[in-house]
């Protein structure tokens, strides 16, 4: 017998394997690792259970920063491993990884981003996992999970809502806040039930104090059939009665009045010598006509 037959039954006997018809495939990965360590001038017996006491740690640890799991938690990711679509499984997974977890932020992603790849739809499940991001004081990592929930649930109002809470408290660039407003509102603004996105925004420009965006933007739900839509009126009607008419225009409309009334004086003044109304968009002012 020679010494690479030898190393071979050692390992086999090692793992006490009894091979059978069914074992052929393992019995010739035995004899290639054999072969391997023979070439590289290594012990191939002293590898293979080096090999062994490996994997088995990893099965143990099985997360990236090496931290043993639960036994529950052991348990839950083999169902979920054999059967992935178990939702029930993954929920009490993800429940267990965040009793446990503590300040582990590498194991919560590891069983969100699994998770996720299988129930994308799950909007809770994305706002969950950028609030434990958010715990951690890493914003770019928020907007990360943000971004890949919106690629994920484009038309959810809820997902838009979320992500633009998250904007509104955290960025002080307020034209980078409504970029997000309108990226959103492209995709879920006509839904009958956005109303809540459109409230953050009024609110939001309400704060800014821009009276022409928000007239803007009460023009543009009023062209659709949403729900309250005529609480939205009703606030419209407020807002004109407010405040002086020169105010409701936008920053754009105000520099093309300037523009135009440095034209020409004459331009001022209409025939019966009422001072012309502010330049604005027409379709604000065929709502401000019929408020007024």
């Amino acid at each position: 017998m020679d010494s690479k037959t030898e190393k071979v039954l050692e390992m086999e006997s090692c793992l006490g394997l009894q091979l059978g018809g069914n074992s052929q495939y393992l019995k010739l990965e035995i004899c290639h690792i054999a072969s391997l360590c023979e070439k590289l001038g290594k012990d191939p017996f002293l590898a293979f259970v080096s090999g062994c006491i490996n994997q088995k740690n990893l099965k143990k640890d099985d997360h990236p920063d090496g931290s043993a799991m639960s036994a529950k938690e052991d348990r839950l990711w083999n169902i979920v491993r054999a059967n992935s679509l178990d939702f029930n499984a993954w929920t009490a997974l993800i429940e267990e990884t965040e009793k446990v977890a503590e300040d582990n932020i590498l194991k919560i992603r590891k069983v969100y981003d699994a998770f996720l790849a299988e129930f994308p739809l799950c909007y809770g499940y994305w706002k969950k996992y950028a609030d434990h991001e958010a715990r951690f004081g890493v914003i770019d990592k928020v907007v990360e999970v943000y971004e890949r929930a919106v690629q994920a649930v484009t038309y959810s109002v809820d997902i838009w809502l979320h992500y633009c809470t998250f904007a509104t408290t955290t960025f002080g660039d307020p034209d980078t806040i409504r970029r997000l407003f309108e990226q959103g509102l492209a995709y879920v603004g006509t839904d009958y039930l956005s109303f809540p996105l459109w409230d953050m925004y009024i609110d939001y420009e309400f704060m800014q104090q821009a009276w022409g965006q928000l007239v803007v933007i009460y023009s543009r739900i009023l062209e659709n059939p949403y729900q309250q839509l005529d609480r939205y009126l009703n606030s419209f009607k407020e807002l004109a009665g407010s405040q002086p008419l020169s105010e409701l225009r936008t920053a754009e409309e105000a520099a093309a009045a300037a523009a135009a009334e440095s034209a020409t004086s004459e331009d001022g003044v209409q025939a019966n010598g009422r001072s012309k109304r502010p330049f604005m968009g027409a379709e604000c002012w065929i709502w401000l006509d019929l408020i007024y």
